[in-house]
């Protein structure tokens, strides 16, 4: 009789908690320095490594899309739908992972309302006066 052995994740060698926390750590201090490009590349680094090491149907996957979503809300309006495409995945992750009340998935579906108003807004507003009406909710931290 032949047994199979389950694959052992790459990353349960090293410690994922310390590396999600290093990710997550840049990623908010390149937004706070308004390196919005490198704090995203940050957040796809610290996505990739979160989907490899614990799936696709984790909170951690949540809050980190819900935290892109504000990084690309917080650049050219042209990034706007891709920030409203992460806000909606992070939103069905943090409801299906966390249940529809928990108030982490409120953030995400509060940040989905927001870029909506804020786009409509915008619009009303002559090209000189293009500033952010309302503040995002900021992502809490990653959880391992």
């Amino acid at each position: 009789q032949i047994v199979l052995k389950k694959k052992t994740c790459w990353c349960k060698g090293i410690n994922e908690a310390l590396v999600a926390s290093a990710l997550s750590t840049e990623m908010v201090k390149k937004v706070d320095e308004g390196l919005f490009h490198e704090a995203l590349v940050v957040a796809n680094e610290a996505l990739t490594l979160q989907r490899k090491c614990e799936g696709r149907m984790n909170p951690n996957i949540g809050r980190i899309l819900n935290f892109i979503g504000i990084i690309l809300s917080q650049m050219d309006s042209s990034n706007n739908y891709m920030a409203l495409t992460s806000f909606e995945e992070s939103l069905t992750i943090m409801q299906e992972t966390l249940g529809y009340g928990d108030e982490e998935t409120s953030f995400a579906l509060h940040n989905m309302w927001l870029l909506l108003h804020n786009e409509r807004e915008r619009q009303k507003l002559n090209d000189n006066d293009r500033n952010e009406i309302n503040m995002y909710k900021g992502a809490l931290p990653i959880h391992t």
